[in-house]
Formats: structure tokens, C-alpha cells, sequence
């Protein structure tokens, strides 16, 4: 459509981390302060990181985004609200999440960043309140102990977690 040049090449990666810094500024404005919003994107706009991200011929840009708007959907989610507003925020997120592993499989990476920061808000109000049992709190961190393990064993049997070099 714009024809065949560098700048062309590098219009999919430039378009969504632009696109992000409003986004961040936004989110950051809602949850946080106007200050924090300023900081955050400011830090964000001026990092070598998102510069160099943008100036790639790749689609590190768009899965940047798609795992921001991920991240944003999990945290919403998290938030007092109506069921069916959380499973959607859940469905999108997840959609968000997919597209972003597709682009770059780092991804997984930010998932554990995200699947902790879930983990320690929906386990800590549980694991505090002391009407709870000791013993439902050991079983309920030992499962979901037990599901990341069953998870990474996944990934690993399904190549996803393993070096391109040992792959056939």
C-alpha cells in the first residue's frame, strides 16, 4: 500500500509502541495519579528500550502492546465488578495474551511477571485472614504450586519452553 522502503518495514512496530504511550498515560492516569501517569509515560517514550523497539522491521511493537492491553485486562479483571464484566475482561485478555505469544514466544516471561502479581492478589487477602485454616492455606498454595509446575512440564513437552537448537 505504501510501497517497499525501510520506513514502510518499520511502520508495524512504530504504529503500536505510538500508540502505547497514550495508552499507558491513560491507564496510569486512571489507577494511579496524574503525576505517575506523566512519570511513567515520560519514562517510557524517552527509554532506548521502546525507541529501539519502534525503529525494528519486526512485530516486537504489536506484541509489546497486545501483552500491555493483557496485562491491563488481568488487572481489571481483578477489580470489584459484576461477574460477567470480569469473565469478559478474562476472554480479552486472554485473546490479548494469545496474540502476544504468537508474535514473540519471550512472552512468557511477562506472563510469569502477570501470573505472580495474580497469584499475590488473589492468594495474600486469604493467606492474612486468619479465619481461614492453616491447612486450607498450605493446600491452596500447594495447588497452585503444583499447577505451575504442571504447566512448565507442559510447555516443555510441547517444545514451546525448549532451545531452537535442540528442536527437529
Amino acid at each position: 500500500l505504501f510501497g517497499e522502503s525501510l520506513a514502510v518495514a518499520r511502520l508495524p512496530a512504530l504504529l503500536p509502541v505510538a500508540a502505547l504511550v497514550p495508552l499507558l498515560f491513560v491507564w496510569l492516569r486512571r489507577v494511579a495519579d496524574r503525576r505517575a501517569a506523566w512519570l511513567g509515560t515520560l519514562l517510557f517514550a524517552l527509554s532506548p528500550f521502546a525507541i529501539e523497539i519502534a525503529q525494528f522491521s519486526r512485530f516486537y511493537g504489536l506484541q509489546m502492546l497486545s501483552l500491555f492491553a493483557a496485562a491491563v485486562c488481568a488487572y481489571d479483571a481483578t477489580e470489584p465488578q459484576p461477574l460477567a464484566r470480569r469473565l469478559g475482561l478474562a476472554v480479552a485478555g486472554l485473546v490479548c495474551a494469545a496474540l502476544a505469544l504468537y508474535l514473540q514466544p519471550t512472552t512468557f516471561l511477562g506472563f510469569a511477571g502477570i501470573g505472580l502479581w495474580l497469584a499475590g492478589v488473589i492468594l495474600l487477602p486469604i493467606l492474612v485472614n486468619r479465619t481461614v485454616a492453616t491447612a486450607h492455606k498450605l493446600a491452596l498454595v500447594g495447588g497452585l504450586a503444583g499447577l505451575a509446575c504442571l504447566s512448565l512440564a507442559a510447555l516443555w513437552l510441547l517444545g514451546t519452553l525448549r532451545s531452537e537448537e535442540r528442536r527437529v
